[in-house]
């Protein structure tokens, strides 16, 4: 850094360094290394500098899930964009906007900042970002069960999606069209759907996790159609690919569903088999909606056993006392969480009235100058009017005066 003389190259090379921690997850240093490109930035009078280094502060608090700091960068960063008239800069900032307020389940503004972003990014002409924009649109109408407009936003996500280039997000978006279809009880498309996402993700890191959750998908389908047989062998193949994931809560997810499927079926026995594996791999001091439902539904399995024992008596109560301080815990921390997530969709909505209010001003100032210039032009032509008719007249006295002559 002391031998690179020039400012505009430090901050080049700042921005490398910049990126390069980043992508390798190194988010205290990136922080650090983009406050230095802040302040040489400001110094230097670079505006584009500081927009990307207010940009990565973003994006690693992101990474850290700090939704306030992140908002705030954000905004940030996308002032400055729009100063710079960043064609490109502009609509990423909206779209990840528009995710942070969909985390926070505030879906009415989520949708706001999205199809702002994807009105901003026609500009740009990159469709394959505007087919990421129509897929979480789709996401966000699911939410609220505008299924139609839900389905016309996925498929124009397929249509303008290059396969090539992002193989992983068509299959995510045939995956929704899953959804979008189970909710709307066509059950059999829906499998075609879930069925397709899997296809398409052949040959991708994530392929398990993707073939996992359609397969779950798959099977939750069938227990719609009371295809109890069909639904089991599906939730079975999801239950072996999850355990290679290594993930407890994910795999937690389809034992609970074979479980309930255990109990639809009137065999209890193996629903505790199923119950009792989660409650030994996740973590009892880590409150979550899994050990809940688990919990729960093994005081169902056990009562429903038709010859209880003394043993399987004292199994109840001692679940109940066991389970009972977990429940008031998660709705402790439920009840928690909601307080920040109220206080946090207050702060974003404050930001996104302060966007609003800009985004009207601009619009109001833009409206006054083309009524001035519309103003100006009207008396411009007034004028040229007048001077016409002037000089006619004063043509026609010069004539005049020569016959007289």
């Amino acid at each position: 850094m002391e031998t690179t003389y020039d400012d505009e190259e430090r901050l080049k090379l700042l921005w490398k360094i910049t990126r390069k921690t980043y992508q390798i997850s190194e988010y205290d240093t990136t922080l650090y290394f983009a406050g230095v490109q802040e302040r040489l930035a400001e110094k230097s009078k670079n505006q584009k500098m500081f927009a990307n280094a207010t940009w990565a502060k973003a994006m690693v608090y992101r990474k850290k899930d700090n939704l306030r700091i992140t908002i705030k960068y954000l905004i940030e960063a996308l002032d400055l964009y729009e100063e710079l008239k960043d064609k490109r800069k502009v609509p990423i900032a909206l779209y990840n906007i528009g995710k942070i307020f969909f985390d926070i389940n505030d879906i009415e503004n989520a949708l706001f900042y999205l199809r702002q972003a994807l009105k901003e990014n026609r500009k740009s002409k990159n469709g394959i970002f505007s087919a990421a924009i129509h897929y979480e649109i789709a996401r966000c109408l699911i939410e609220v069960a505008d299924y139609k407009e839900s389905l016309f936003n996925l498929r124009q996500c397929i249509k303008i999606n290059d396969l090539k280039i992002n193989p992983g997000l068509t299959s995510k978006a045939h995956n929704y069209l899953g959804v979008n279809y189970y909710k709307l009880k066509d059950y059999d498309r829906a499998i075609i759907e879930y069925e397709r996402s899997r296809e398409l993700a052949v040959g991708l890191k994530d392929y398990n996790l993707k073939s996992a959750i359609s397969h779950n998908n798959i099977g939750e389908v069938y227990i719609e159609k009371e295809d109890y047989q069909r639904a089991r062998m599906y939730y079975e193949k999801a239950l072996v690919l999850k355990r290679e994931l290594d993930n407890k809560e994910l795999l937690a997810g389809t034992l609970i569903n074979l479980a309930k499927l255990d109990l639809l079926e009137n065999k209890p026995s193996p629903a505790i088999a199923h119950l009792e594996g989660i409650v030994q791999i996740l973590d009892k001091n880590r409150i979550s909606k899994n050990l809940k439902e688990a919990s729960l539904l093994l005081n169902q399995a056990y009562k429903s056993k038709q010859n209880l024992t003394a043993g399987d008596l004292q199994k109840i109560i001692d679940l109940n006392e066991q389970y009972a301080r977990l429940i008031n815990e998660l709705k402790e921390a439920e009840f928690q969480q909601s307080i920040l997530s109220t206080i946090l969709k207050n702060e974003l909505r404050s930001e996104a009235v302060y966007l609003g209010e800009k985004v009207d001003k601009v619009r109001h100032f833009s409206l006054w100058l083309a009524c001035f210039c519309l103003l100006v032009i009207i008396g411009f032509l007034i004028l040229l009017y007048y001077q016409k008719q002037k000089f006619k007249l004063f043509v026609s006295q010069m004539w005049q005066d020569i016959k007289d002559i």
